[in-house]
């Protein structure tokens, strides 16, 4: 919004604020060497809830009240700016509205001649919604960010025990495995067969089948936890000791929902 009309070409102030008082941006002028404005227009006013007079007795103040006090640098840098360049280019601060609330605001301004005097031709444009935005996305990506960056550390984990862990979620029928989990053979079984089965049979060391059925059992109880010691059958083949865990994770009619569980050697 870098404006530099030819104020000059307007035969009067009166002619002016009609033409600009309903901007849809904060439109003003200001002498060089005074923070009152000669004009400023009623989308600004409306912008920060400051009648005329309250805003020009708040500009007559050396302090200047109405900027967020943090981004008071950025206010001497636009100062600057016009100090030595004549104009100041899309600079981003907070001003201080009546209600207490803080909106962004990104202003330009230009030198421009009225009347044979110089001022500071000027533009506030509401940014916050613009701002807010921004801010939300990037929390979001922050927080997908921190997911993927526990996802692998737990991945990590998993792999330095060497266990093969597993998530069933049955309400949406997602099973997630880490890579550990296909060295078995019950890798090949759909997860629900082996709830509907209690386990997969012909992939357990035919004397632990025992040990197979309390495990559901177990799993199946009020804790709904349970753990084995048991032969289960790789995909090459042979059989290996492996210590089985699980979590059955129920409603509150006692129905199963998700199924957590690990494999270890």
């Amino acid at each position: 919004y870098y404006i530099n009309w030819g104020v000059t070409m307007l035969k009067s102030l009166e002619l002016f604020a009609q033409l600009l008082d309903f901007a849809p941006c904060g439109i003003g002028i200001f002498p060089f060497d005074s923070s009152i404005p000669l004009y400023l227009n009623k989308t600004f006013y409306k912008m920060i809830g400051y009648s005329e007079p309250e805003y020009k007795n708040l500009a007559a103040q050396p302090d200047y009240p109405l900027v967020y006090p943090p981004d008071f640098p950025i206010l001497q840098a636009m100062i600057e700016d016009f100090e030595t360049y004549g104009a100041t280019n899309n600079r981003e601060y907070r001003l201080v509205c009546k209600n207490g609330e803080k909106i962004w605001v990104k202003f330009n301004a230009s030198k421009v001649t009225l009347e044979n005097k110089d001022y500071a031709f000027a533009t506030f444009v509401d940014i916050s919604a613009e701002k807010k935005a921004i801010a939300n996305l990037t929390l979001q990506k922050n927080k997908q960010e921190l997911e993927h960056y526990r996802q692998e550390r737990y991945r990590l984990l998993v792999e330095q025990t060497g266990a093969a862990v597993f998530e069933w979620n049955l309400q949406t029928e997602e099973f997630e495995c880490s890579d550990a989990y296909y060295k078995y053979a019950l890798s090949q079984v759909s997860p629900a067969l082996i709830l509907a089965n209690e386990g997969p049979l012909e992939d357990v060391y035919p004397d632990d089948l025992p040990r197979l059925k309390k495990f559901f059992a177990d799993c199946r109880d009020n804790s709904g936890k349970a753990s084995a010691v048991l032969r289960l059958k790789m995909t090459d083949g042979s059989f290996r000791w492996t210590k089985m865990t699980g979590l059955f994770q129920k409603d509150i009619h006692g129905n199963v929902q998700r199924v957590i569980g690990s494999l270890t050697d």
